[in-house]
């Protein structure tokens, strides 16, 4: 029956995506919920009660970390769990993957890495120096990008290609309070995100240095629901909405709800952005520019975190 049904969408001149699992999982509860298209959703149970945060897919797992806590934990499906112990306890913000490395980054706290060299099943504490406080965790071109915070003044990115040894990779073009990292080779590589109101993100190509300050379309508290995708980097918060090409220029556009946007996830096998929201929908677009599609969650809850395995 399976090669049938293939057989049949081929004909049809469709053909069905490959098996896709879409998890999001809410802050401050057990609630977590998959889906195998972005649409319809099912409830699932995290392993205890907590504040899951940073949530992750690469390497076959998703691997999400307990903000405030020493808790982990990973996942081939979404459904079923194993804990792991983190380093430290600290305020987990973001999770990154490269160089068979996994690193999960605490925010505003000096010797904040936690990182595993084995599929995240254990951990080992690092820092990118005495007092410096940094926020992100992101992956691209070879290493691990991360940037100082308000706490440290905001000015500097760091970069590393295994999550241990940090370097200085000069300024971000501005002292604030910058938040969370993301890249993507072909649409100007790294953008680092402000987690305070501001009308600029940083973008380099490298990671290395030389970082840009560019201008996004309005003055907002921008957080997190930043993706790339169909071309297009898509940004929502509560009050206002951007998309660019080449994260150099950007284009306002509509937010889809007044309500502060966890974070965003793009599905290459679905070509569709999806974004989680504190509340019982979330939020989906085939272009991330516009055309925002709220659909049903099991529940009420603080859906902070989303991804995709393809």
């Amino acid at each position: 029956m399976p090669v049938l049904g293939i057989f049949a969408s081929q004909m049809s001149g469709h053909l069905a995506p490959p098996a896709t699992t879409f998890l999001t999982v809410a802050f401050g509860s057990s609630a977590s919920a998959t889906s195998s298209d972005g649409v319809t959703w099912t409830s699932r149970t995290m392993p205890s009660t907590r504040d899951w945060y940073a949530l992750f897919y690469a390497n076959g797992r998703f691997v999400i970390a307990g903000y405030g806590s020493t808790t982990s934990a990973y996942s081939t499906d979404g459904i079923s769990w194993t804990t792991t112990t983190l380093p430290n306890s600290s305020n987990w913000v973001q999770t990154g993957f490269g160089n068979s490395t996994w690193v999960i980054q605490g925010q505003n706290q000096p010797s904040s890495f936690a990182v595993s060299t084995n599929n995240a099943v254990t951990w080992s504490a690092a820092s990118a120096g005495s007092g410096i406080a940094t926020s992100s965790s992101v992956f691209g071109n070879g290493v691990f990008v991360s940037a100082e915070t308000q706490a440290n003044l905001g000015t500097n990115a760091w970069y590393s290609s295994n999550g241990t040894s940090w370097t200085n990779g000069g300024s971000l073009g501005a002292t604030t309070g910058w938040g969370r990292g993301y890249y993507n080779a072909s649409a100007g590589g790294f953008l680092i995100t402000a987690n305070t109101s501001t009308n600029y993100v940083s973008q380099s190509t490298t990671g290395t240095g030389s970082w840009t300050l560019r201008t996004l379309p309005a003055t907002a508290s921008w957080g997190g629901a930043l993706a790339y995708g169909n071309g297009v980097w898509s940004y929502l918060t509560n009050t206002a909405a951007a998309s660019s090409t080449d994260g150099i220029s950007w284009t306002s556009r509509t937010t889809p709800a007044a309500t502060g946007f966890g974070s965003m996830w793009y599905s290459t096998n679905y070509n569709l952005f999806v974004a989680v929201i504190n509340g019982g929908v979330l939020y989906t677009s085939s272009t991330g520019t516009g055309s925002w599609t709220s659909r049903t969650l099991p529940s009420s809850s603080n859906w902070a975190s989303v991804a995709t395995t393809g």
